[in-house]
């Protein structure tokens, strides 16, 4: 028993010491096999990619509820995915893995999963509750585990363009093959991490969350002893650049480009309050204060920026268009409103299309919070939902090609809408077990 008791103290005081110096990796992998490189040739997944037709005339065919756990965890934990044959699959936060076929019936599901996953030609990797990494194929078969997986609270597996998985827990940045081989591990300082992107060569771009004390170099009397910072990574684990984003909590972590890929442009959102965290009205005053959008080149150097006076917020994710435009939404939450017409509080949100260079191309007002990111068809359509439960379409230009309004949604859309090569469209909602699907209306 005493040496049970001395193993377990060693571990722990191990675990501690090898934190302290920097997260040694070598250290690390006898914990996490995962940390251990592996020799070559490495084998990439094979990136989903197929054509979306558009939809004209949009029709609510079916809803399916997921039972377990129903009365207790509610919600989706991820955005459902698609494959080419138009089977969704999808994580909830009962923390079962589904697929669903086309027409919304189970095809199979399984127990213990995070809120993270991937969707490749070769089929799928989810995140375990055992901090796993599980391959499946489409019909649910396993195919590789790899242990030792350990991410942040967020949403943190990726895919790179040419078809590698990338996950970071903070402290490691790792890189793994089809074949769950590790290719590369980048070792980092102890921080919190928030978001990732790639851009077409696969150049990813994470940001993370640091704090530290008065005795640390970057420490100013009268400033939160935080920063937000965003680094780039080459395709092979190299450090590309680190830039400071802030040293306040006016960064919009939320403001990240939807399905993680730019082109050569990314964009940063943040607020200009000067309050510190705990101090009274500080997410009212976030609103109140312009809002500054930046935009950067893959190099990380700054190409223009925009400011945004109304009250309000960028919200949640943008969207890079397939001809290179970006699509931003800004939602005007006013302080003062018709109490008769709830929807006033929201007059004057706007959808805008934004040119790489920073020309505003046209923005479309609303009389309603948006919700949803654009998503694009391959004839390049868009399609967004918003606070009063309406999915709306327009053309590149702009313009408005129909309206679907008053889905039994109960509390607005929870991730982006997923548009299917069976022609649907497939979302689910806050506070619901539900999934929806909308279709092209049948003769």
């Amino acid at each position: 028993m005493m040496r049970n008791k001395l193993v377990v103290v060693g571990l722990a005081i191990f675990v501690f010491a090898s934190s302290l110096s920097g997260c040694n990796r070598i250290l690390w992998s006898t914990i996490r096999p995962v940390l251990r490189i592996d020799g070559g040739p490495f084998v990439p997944f094979t990136p989903v990619e197929f054509e979306i037709p558009s939809i004209e005339h949009p029709v609510h065919t079916w809803t399916y509820h997921w039972p377990e756990d129903y009365k207790s965890i509610l919600e989706a934990a991820c955005s459902p995915m698609v494959d080419e044959e138009g089977n969704i699959y999808f994580i909830g936060r009962n923390r079962y893995l589904y697929s669903l076929d086309p027409a919304g019936k189970v095809r199979w599901k399984k127990k213990g999963f995070r809120d993270s996953m991937v969707l490749i030609q070769e089929g799928l990797v989810a995140h375990t509750l055992g901090k796993s990494l599980i391959h499946f194929d489409f019909d649910g078969n396993q195919k590789w585990e790899v242990q030792g997986c350990w991410m942040g609270m967020y949403e943190s597996l990726y895919l790179a363009p040419n078809g590698y998985l990338l996950f970071s827990d903070g402290s490691f940045i790792v890189n793994l093959d089809a074949q769950g081989r590790t290719r590369w591990v980048l070792p980092l300082e102890d921080s919190f991490f928030k978001n990732c992107f790639f851009d077409e060569n696969s150049n990813a771009y994470l940001t993370y969350f640091e704090s530290y004390d008065e005795d640390d170099p970057r420490y100013k009397e009268g400033q939160e002893s935080i920063e937000y910072f965003m680094i780039s990574v080459s395709p092979e684990g190299e450090l590309r650049w680190r830039k400071t984003i802030c040293h306040d909590r006016n960064y919009n972590d939320d403001f990240t480009p939807k399905d993680a890929c730019i082109q050569d442009t990314f964009l940063l959102a943040l607020s200009t309050s000067p309050l510190q965290k705990g101090q009274d009205d500080l997410f009212d005053d976030q609103r109140r204060r312009p809002k500054v959008i930046t935009a950067y080149n893959t190099d990380g150097d700054e190409l223009w920026n925009t400011t945004e006076e109304r009250y309000g917020l960028f919200e949640d994710e943008y969207t890079v268009g397939p001809n290179g435009n970006l699509y931003v939404y800004f939602n005007a939450k006013h302080e003062e409103y018709d109490g008769k017409d709830p929807s006033s509080r929201y007059a004057g949100s706007t959808l805008q299309c934004i040119s790489p260079q920073g020309e505003t191309m046209w923005a479309n007002p609303f009389e309603d919070q948006i919700h949803t990111a654009p998503s694009f068809d391959s004839e390049g359509n868009l399609y967004i939902g918003t606070r009063s439960n309406n999915l709306y379409s327009f053309t590149s230009e702009g313009t408005e090609r129909w309206n679907l309004r008053d889905i039994e949604v109960a509390c607005g859309f929870k991730f982006q809408l997923v548009l299917s090569p069976k022609q649907k469209i497939h979302f689910t909602t806050g506070g619901q077990s539900l999934l929806f699907c909308i279709e092209e209306k049948k003769e």
